[in-house]
């Protein structure tokens, strides 16, 4: 059997490393000269950088044993990181995530007094089941926050950060991001002072657990190594290759067409699994899918990303790893301080940081000039007295089209159809926080991709063969695969 793996990031690699122990033919291509997607490292002006910070932890309690398996393959290369992040609004820092007590004793007193008040009035009415209907993340987050807290942080936030009113962004993609804190657990924190755990240790989206993962070589180091793993098992790892089209026999993926500098080839295979964006994905299938399903899959939307990075003569500009900015004067959402994660990464006497500023590819952030964005991000800086322009010893930009994939209200309305049309490809997954169309943490991508590969593994000890072809498994007459189900 052999299994062609489109994408070099955490679920690629994930499945690759799980199919190559098990004894199957892989491949791995992917564009990039480097393996780990958008939770690489790269080297430039003396330091070590993320796109963004990539600490690695369980983003769920069933993810532990994809934690201990990192653990085991790092070794020593993996160091123990404690928290320290914060938001920043209405002109004060705050602990992140946010802690009710924070909220509520930070503010003036009289906006504390109305927004607790207003909390607690919301989740009695919910025990008593007298909330309003929901059909969108704002309703969403009134119903269990109240309209203040929506108002002065929520609702900002999060049309700055995703660009559309709340209103258009899913219930589904509230539940998945935000915990829900129970009433009584509000009540023990924020007037008793009681520091156990609540319901939000656990939720789905808790990334900032006290205690995390990096390695004082950047997020790469971790890629690498899984990279040298699959390698070690047999399998192959071709980088700089792109894939340009997905060649399929009606419900049978056969082979996908890849470029490497000048010279084209076809990579064969029995099962594809792909993490490229689905939007993308889709385009290079041949023959293309039903043009409905192509529309469709055309209004899906990702958030892009401009990264600046700011190397400046100076120890240290702020005290914390990364800080969030709500208010919509700042121009960033995240500064990332390397330094505050560890030393190692940047040299003695200077600090660098990383802006990120959300925006949708082609629009006048994305568009604008490198210039542009450092002039605006700096004013910001000098504002928050973190930098002066006479700090600073270079700065550049980076640019993600496919950031973050965009769950708004026709991505509810569409992507259920286009899950269906794909499943009709039995030997096709399209996996991982691109190919799934799914917000995902570094572990949940690399469990996608673990799913993935023990799906494949899985037929393969049901057909009893050593060698499964994608022949024999279009005789099943069964539906194997399609997108991960998200």
């Amino acid at each position: 059997m052999k299994v062609v793996i489109l994408g070099a990031g955490p679920a690629g690699l994930a499945a690759g490393w799980e199919l190559a122990e098990a004894g199957i033919s892989v491949e791995v291509i992917d564009k990039a000269p480097v393996v780990g997607g958008m939770s690489s490292s790269f080297e430039r002006a003396g330091c070590i950088l993320d796109y963004g910070t990539h600490g690695f932890h369980r983003s769920k309690l069933e993810n532990q044993p994809i934690v201990d398996r990192m653990v085991e393959l790092m070794g020593p290369d993996f160091i123990q990181l404690r928290r320290k992040a914060a938001i920043h609004f209405q002109g004060k820092y705050f602990n992140y995530p946010l802690r009710p007590k924070d909220i509520f004793f930070g503010l003036n007193p009289f906006t504390a007094a109305v927004c607790f008040v207003d909390f607690l009035g919301t989740r009695l009415g919910r025990r008593l089941g007298v909330s309003r209907p929901e059909s969108n993340f704002e309703d969403w987050v009134k119903n269990r926050f109240g309209r203040r807290l929506y108002d002065i942080y929520f609702g900002p936030y999060t049309h700055k950060v995703w660009g559309v009113p709340p209103t258009q962004l899913t219930l589904k993609w509230a539940a998945q991001r935000i915990p829900s804190l129970s009433l009584w657990s509000v009540l023990k924190k924020a007037l008793l002072g009681k520091a156990q755990a609540d319901e939000s240790d656990e939720h789905s989206h808790s990334p900032y657990r006290e205690v995390f993962y990096y390695t004082e070589k950047g997020a790469k180091l971790m890629w690498d190594k899984v990279a040298e793993r699959i390698e070690e098992h047999g399998g192959t790892i071709r980088l700089g290759a792109e894939a340009t089209g997905i060649n399929c026999d009606r419900d049978l993926v056969r082979s996908v067409s890849v470029n490497q500098g000048e010279v084209g080839s076809r990579a064969y295979c029995d099962w594809l699994v792909s993490t490229m964006p689905l939007t993308e994905m889709v385009e290079m299938l041949h023959p293309s899918p039903d043009v409905e399903v192509v529309k469709k899959v055309r209004r899906l939307k990702f958030r892009a990303m401009v990264l600046i990075y700011i190397l400046a003569r100076k120890e240290q500009a702020s005290p914390y790893q990364w800080v969030y900015y709500s208010s919509s004067d700042i121009f960033f959402n995240r500064l990332s301080e390397y330094k505050n994660l560890t030393p190692a990464v940047v040299p003695p006497g200077k600090t660098i940081l990383c802006l990120e500023t959300s925006c949708f590819q082609g629009d006048d952030v994305w568009n604008a000039s490198e210039d542009e964005v450092y002039l605006k991000c700096m004013d910001n800086l000098e504002n928050l007295k973190l930098l002066k322009k006479t700090d600073v010893e270079t700065h550049f930009v980076l640019r993600l089209p496919h950031a973050y994939p965009l769950a708004d209200r026709e991505y509810e309305e569409n992507f259920p159809h286009i899950t269906e049309s794909l499943d009709r490809y039995r030997n096709l997954l399209s996996v991982g926080r691109q190919g799934s169309f799914a917000y995902l943490n570094m572990d949940q991508s690399m469990e996608d991709g673990f799913n993935a590969a023990r799906r494949i593994i899985g037929r393969a000890a049901e057909s009893r063969a050593p060698a499964e072809t994608a022949a024999s498994v279009r005789t099943k007459g069964e539906n194997e695969s399609g997108t991960s189900g998200r």
